[in-house]
């Protein structure tokens, strides 16, 4: 948690700085348990404007962008280094992709009533309201190469949620810190079969 503090700023001044984000800091409310406000967004106050700058961003800079892809594999080598991804299309084909790194990174979770329940017995009947993609597959996919990787850390919840009327108010359940997940793809090609490889299904 303490490197995620330490890295938003210099972050957000670098995607401001080299890519043109503009950010605001939203000074309506306060996080539970903030002193001081730090909700940082783009002008449009919403995620789908957010997400509409990252990707004009991501085009400027060149950078290949491979959506409607869901990972499904991990292939390491001999020396359990993590060579390539085998992604889903929406029509079911398998395609694969070589990379010399990869990057598993999530949300979480909270979408995967089975995981609370195993990893965090104490938030089983929280309410969860945020997206069924945050499923963990990619918490499962760090224990299938790494298996000494594990999700620790705190719980956090998120996104306050209020019924008209005294109905009862609750929170969505988010993740605990350290979560992954299969997102980020790799642009180097699909290497031919010269060495020794293994196929990690997730």
């Amino acid at each position: 948690m303490q490197a995620y503090a330490q890295a938003i700023g210099p972050a957000l001044d670098a995607l401001q700085e080299r890519h043109g984000l503009q950010w605001q800091v939203l000074d309506g409310f306060l996080y539970p348990g903030h002193s001081v406000r730090r909700m940082h967004a783009t002008p449009e106050k919403t995620g789908v404007g957010l997400m509409g700058r990252l990707a004009n961003a991501v085009t400027a800079a060149d950078i290949p962008l491979i959506t409607e892809a869901t990972v499904r594999e991990l292939w390491v080598n001999a020396q359990q280094r993590v060579i390539g991804v085998g992604y889903e299309r929406p029509d079911g084909t398998l395609e694969h992709l070589a990379c010399d790194a990869l990057i598993l990174a999530c949300n979480g979770f909270g979408g995967n009533p089975a995981m609370v329940r195993e990893l965090l017995p104490e938030m089983r009947d929280a309410l969860f309201a945020g997206h069924t993609g945050n499923d963990g597959s990619a918490i499962r996919a760090g224990w299938t190469s790494t298996p000494s990787a594990a999700c620790s850390g705190s719980t956090a919840s998120h996104c306050p949620i209020c019924w008209p009327q005294a109905a009862p108010r609750g929170a969505c359940l988010a993740t605990r810190s350290g979560a992954i997940s299969p997102a980020t793809a790799c642009s180097a090609p699909w290497p031919v079969a010269t060495s020794p490889r293994t196929r990690l299904p997730i």
